[in-house]
């Protein structure tokens, strides 16, 4: 039996394609920030922007906890300039590496769905401690986003409520890799195609009456 596709169908096998992209600063890591884990500065996190929807795949911050590994809940939330805005994207709970030295920690995003827009990607402290994050220098190397901060001594309800610190220019040794969507250009001979399409449904209409 002759099974036939859809118009729509034909285009929407036609026209899109993913991609794979990276936003880093990992190769631009030079000084070191602290501390992180309660009851210090229990809020670390780093702003970036999406120029189209896209899923966020995997996070890398860089580490070092003195040897004694700080429990924390990683979040990934839309951000307002100043605040979170709204509920998390992600949520999942972790803890850093436990050496004294810089290491990097890393945790799979489980294909989040964002669209494009500011997001922020955070740890909230869960357990004390006190740890270094590496930075970049003051001049930046990423222009889409920047180091966020909270002293919030655990109190989650201030992620919407009262806004974040920023310092300077400085953004977190950071890397975020996302899968994005985009159009690809129809081909000039889809008209033709359609109507081979259109013609073999026509000849099969013809056959069944």
């Amino acid at each position: 039996m002759l099974k036939t596709l859809s118009t729509a169908s034909v285009i929407a096998l036609m026209s899109s394609g993913a991609f794979a992209a990276t936003i880093s600063t990992l190769a631009d890591e030079s000084v070191s920030i602290t501390p992180f884990g309660l009851p210090n500065t229990a809020a670390y996190g780093q702003t970036f922007t999406l120029d189209a929807a896209a899923t966020l795949n995997s996070l890398t911050f860089l580490i070092n906890d003195g040897g004694s590994a700080i429990s924390y809940d990683l979040h990934i939330a839309a951000w307002n300039g100043s605040m979170v805005s709204g509920a998390s994207l992600f949520t999942s709970s972790g803890s850093t590496a436990g050496v004294a030295d810089f290491a990097a920690v890393s945790s799979s995003l489980g294909d989040t769905l964002a669209a494009a827009g500011q997001y922020v990607a955070f740890f909230q402290a869960t357990s004390t401690g006190s740890a270094q994050w590496r930075g970049t220098d003051s001049a930046g190397t990423y222009d889409g986003g920047e180091f966020v901060f909270q002293n919030n001594g655990g109190n989650v309800s201030q992620w919407t409520t009262v806004n974040w610190n920023a310092f300077g220019s400085l953004d977190l040794a950071f890397e975020i890799v996302t899968d994005s969507v985009a159009a690809v250009p129809l081909p000039a001979s889809l008209p033709l195609l359609l109507a081979g399409f259109g013609g073999l449904a026509a000849m099969r209409r013809r056959k069944n009456a």
